[in-house]
């Protein structure tokens, strides 16, 4: 998978036509979809499983905070208190780095799944533009 910079870039050079050759461009827009149906199927099982980690992550976390960890992880990563209260364990898990960046994860994912689908809604509809193109040029010959 390609990270969302380089996707984004992706998308803006694959979203031109070439306005010089837009025959090819009709058969460029069935590749470009299978392209993007293929990296929205990677990227949605990415997300799948990011969303599974972070579960798994807020449970370790949580276990953590509330004194139930392996006594080793408390020697890795001393914590000297027990949370009891939801309101605080919330606070904790909210502000907590692993599950943050898991978080982040995720979301970076889920944008980028956002992204491919507007972009696989464009070339669903890239030939009717293509052919409107087309018409017009037909019209401004007089034919």
């Amino acid at each position: 998978m390609i990270g969302i910079t380089e996707l984004t870039q992706k998308i803006t050079d694959d979203s031109r036509l070439d306005k010089t050759n837009l025959e090819s461009e009709i058969v460029r827009t069935t590749k470009l979809f299978g392209e993007y149906l293929r990296m929205h199927f990677d990227y949605k099982k990415y997300y799948i499983n990011s969303e599974s980690l972070l579960n798994t992550v807020v449970l370790e976390r949580q276990m953590f905070y509330n004194g139930q960890a392996e006594p080793k992880q408390y020697r890795d990563e001393p914590f000297d208190l027990v949370i009891r209260n939801g309101a605080e364990m919330e606070r904790f898990l909210d502000g907590d780095a692993k599950i943050c960046q898991q978080r982040e994860n995720a979301d970076i994912a889920k944008a980028a799944i956002e992204m491919i689908k507007e972009m696989l809604d464009m070339l669903k509809f890239r030939n009717n533009h293509i052919s409107t193109i087309l018409s017009v040029r037909k019209f401004e010959q007089g034919e």
